[in-house]
């Protein structure tokens, strides 16, 4: 069967839209894991230095440093027992590793996306080989990258349209403030969507 010229052009791209889709969920997510444990990490190191402070400083003196009306060594005991449990957290949460997951994710579709762009970029358009090619490592990637459930998958498909949408806008009035332009924009596509025209 004879195809038009186009064909694999066409699955190639459809290939790197949806690899594009996935960076930015991957990025997002990872982002999203390294910001908790950042906070985590800093949350858990201000209380143990509050502890430290409570332990070695004049019992006159570390009065200032616990809340008024608790005894030093009783706010002591409260600091360390959080400080322990805020450690224990880490464990079964495992941001950091959950954020280096997707930063391993995002490396790989980036690498597909950037695949993809090189194809439709040669001269005469992608091939066959190209579309069979790229399909695979597609396919790796997400047999590779830690999954995304289906409705973070859902969250971050709509984020993704939303920050493409905004772009081309963009494109179109580059002078245009960026916040009513998105109230604009979610506006109308709700309007569509209470008049029946989205199907």
């Amino acid at each position: 069967m004879e195809v038009d010229e186009n064909h694999w052009q066409r699955h190639v791209a459809s290939i790197k839209r949806l690899a594009d889709q996935m960076c930015s969920a991957h990025a997002s997510l990872s982002q999203r894991y390294s910001r908790y444990a950042t906070g985590l990490d800093v949350l858990t190191f201000t209380l143990s230095l509050w502890g430290v402070a409570l332990a070695f400083i004049d019992p006159v003196t570390n009065t200032s440093l616990s809340p008024k009306g608790i005894e030093p060594r009783i706010w002591l005991g409260v600091l360390a027992f959080f400080t322990g449990l805020l450690s224990l957290i880490h464990l079964p949460l495992n941001l950091k590793g959950r954020a280096e997951a997707h930063r391993s994710g995002l490396r790989q579709f980036s690498a597909v996306k950037t695949s993809a762009a090189h194809a439709m970029a040669k001269q005469g358009g992608a091939s066959q080989k190209d579309y069979d090619n790229i399909k695979a490592d597609y396919a790796r990637a997400g047999q590779n990258s830690i999954e995304i459930s289906e409705p973070e998958f859902l969250k971050q498909k709509q984020k993704h349209l939303r920050k493409v949408a905004l772009s081309k806008a963009l494109d179109k009035n580059p002078f245009a403030n960026i916040m009513l332009m998105k109230v604009r924009l979610r506006f109308a596509h709700n309007r569509e969507l209470l008049n029946g025209d989205i199907s």
